[in-house]
């Protein structure tokens, strides 16, 4: 989704004060409970792009843990605003408020405000300091000590470092939920390994943890670059050897890695930009790169003419993305289910041949159908005869685990 990046004066940003001080005064009125204003501290002409919205909304997600009985959102060219009541005290409120500002690196770019019933802002225990030098932000202000330039670039940095942080951390948490999943049919999970010798959980979380540096820097590259496949070419060969030096040279996250590296560098593009469509970058990146030779995948592509991640990818990963749609409404390992049915999966054609993926799929979709109180028993059937055949349907889960982290970041981008 498009989002215009505008540029505000100061007229803007006296109106945006006077909205807010209404709307505050409307809902004290109306709950005679405590408030909390929320909205983010920007320096400069732009107050709302996706990477402030990307922090606003992570922020949210820290207060509504505190469960408010009221919350409105407000989504301006001068800013995003929040306006949360809880029942809870309005002392306990503003330690929540300082907790979330202090506890966070992105939290000195958090305004919240908190207001006691009567309407009076509760001041703060310690002054803010300042995000460039470290004294009392309020001193600095006043002199304007370190230039408008200097505050803006700190600013930019700190939104920057958080978003290659959060979103390098989904990946990782969408990739230890997928190996969690239960049942899956011939694949690691907590009941057993699957039809693999050399792989477990323990090592999927090994391998997992050890690509979340890369997985920052192909946010980064992104959030730099408007085109850079070279660059993520070479993110992804250090990612490979990590992965394999952590494993003991056993591929756990080989097709997992270059998926989510493009999808990584393609958020980052839009987070920039406010404009690119990620999985439309995906495509344009996965095509200009060539195509791996001597693979697993490649021997695939010359027996059955099946493409497989670099397919996928090529196409701007439309299995992911329905996957992310499924999990609205499915279990996890019902949509992994949904895309074994539906999917030639190159994992399965290289250990089986045609035989194996026409029979999976068709069990797949026969589960489908069944009761929902008798899916999960057919499941762990399925797992043993995919154990017993030696067949795993690892690219599926990968799509899985891309629509599990696709899951994760919804609420918030606007492009998703």
């Amino acid at each position: 989704m498009y989002m215009p990046i505008v540029r505000i004066g100061l007229n803007d940003i006296l109106d945006a004060r006077e909205r807010r001080v209404e709307r505050r005064r409307k809902l004290l009125e109306r709950f005679n409970l405590p408030l909390i204003c929320f909205t983010m501290n920007i320096a400069g002409e732009v107050k709302n792009d996706p990477l402030i919205r990307l922090a606003f909304q992570f922020g949210l997600g820290e207060l509504k843990a505190h469960q408010p009985v009221y919350l409105k959102t407000y989504d301006e060219p001068t800013g995003l605003e929040a306006y949360l009541v809880f029942q809870t005290e309005t002392s306990r409120q503003k330690e929540i408020a300082e907790g979330i500002e202090e506890g966070l690196p992105i939290g000195r770019l958090f305004d919240m405000d908190v207001f006691s019933p009567e309407g009076e802002k509760v001041e703060r225990i310690s002054p803010r300091t300042c995000i460039i030098c470290g004294e009392p932000a309020a001193a600095c202000a006043r002199s304007r000590a370190h230039g408008l330039e200097a505050v803006q670039n700190k600013t930019q940095k700190i939104l920057e470092d958080f978003a290659t942080d959060f979103l390098a951390n989904a990946v990782v948490e969408a990739l230890k939920a997928e190996v969690r999943v239960t049942p899956k049919p011939g694949l690691v999970d907590e009941n057993n390994n699957g039809a693999h010798d050399d792989l477990s959980m323990e090592l999927f979380d090994e391998s997992a943890n050890c690509l979340r540096p890369y997985f920052s820097e192909a946010v980064r590259l992104g959030l730099k670059e408007t085109a850079a496949p070279k660059a993520l070419l070479e993110t992804g060969r250090r990612a490979e050897e990590a992965m394999l030096a952590v494993t003991g040279g056993v591929n756990t996250h080989k097709g997992a890695n270059y998926s989510f590296l493009l999808l990584l560098f393609a958020i980052g593009c839009a987070l920039r930009d406010g404009q690119s469509d990620p999985f439309q970058t995906v495509s344009e990146v996965a095509c200009a790169i060539e195509k791996p030779l001597g693979t697993h995948g490649a021997l695939v592509f010359a027996r059955y003419g099946e493409k497989g991640v670099v397919g996928e990818a090529r196409c701007g990963l439309p299995n992911a993305k329905w996957a992310g749609e499924l999990l609205k409404t499915l279990p996890p390992e019902l949509v992994l289910l949904h895309l074994i049915s539906k999917t030639r999966d190159t994992n399965v054609l290289y250990r089986g041949g045609m035989e194996a993926q026409t029979w999976l799929q068709s069990e797949a979709r026969r589960i489908i159908e069944l009761r929902d109180g008798t899916q999960t028993k057919a499941i762990v059937e399925l797992d043993r005869a995919c154990i017993s055949r030696g067949i795993s349907p690892g690219g599926c889960a990968d799509l899985l685990a891309l629509g599990l982290f696709l899951d994760i970041i919804r609420d918030f981008t606007t492009f998703l």
